[in-house]
Formats: structure tokens, sequence, C-alpha cells
């Protein structure tokens, strides 16, 4: 039988161990894929919090997952002329 004090730190310990979880999980997602790209030929950032309202790309979408079929809006290559900012 678990003492309440016991019974008390090992719910603490899930508790934190499952907030911890939710803030790396956060961290990663927003260090890794919210990295904004630059275009190699115009300069034009693409900024994730922003997304690209007018080609479709609503605000939060990470680089990795616009369509291959989407293109610069201001010199209108492709995303193989992105680069990691």
């Amino acid at each position: 039988m678990i003492c309440f004090q016991c019974n008390f730190w090992l719910s603490f310990r899930k508790r934190i161990r499952s907030k911890l979880k939710t803030y790396v999980f956060y961290l990663y997602f927003y260090g890794v894929f919210m990295v904004k790209y630059v275009c190699t030929v115009c300069g034009y950032v693409y900024d994730p919090e922003v997304g690209d309202p007018d080609g479709g790309i609503p605000a939060g979408t990470a680089f990795e997952y616009i369509p291959e079929d989407w293109f610069c809006p201001v010199c209108g290559v492709g995303i193989s002329s992105f680069e990691q900012e």
C-alpha cells in the first residue's frame, strides 16, 4: 500500500513528465519545422507563421508541408530554389 505522500509524489512525477513531453514537442516543432526559407533567386522569405494566403498556404504551415506545385509569389520559381535561412 502506498502512503499519501508517496502517491502524491508519484502522481506529481507523472504530471511533470507529461508536461515536459508537451514542452519538448513544442520546442522541437517550432525550433525545427517552423524555420524561415529564402528564395535564392529574388530573396523572398517564406515565414511559416504568416504562410502565403494569396498562394493558398495558410498561416502555421511549415515549409516541409507545402505542396510541390507551390511557387515563389514574387519571381515564380519552385520550392527547389528555396534555402533554409
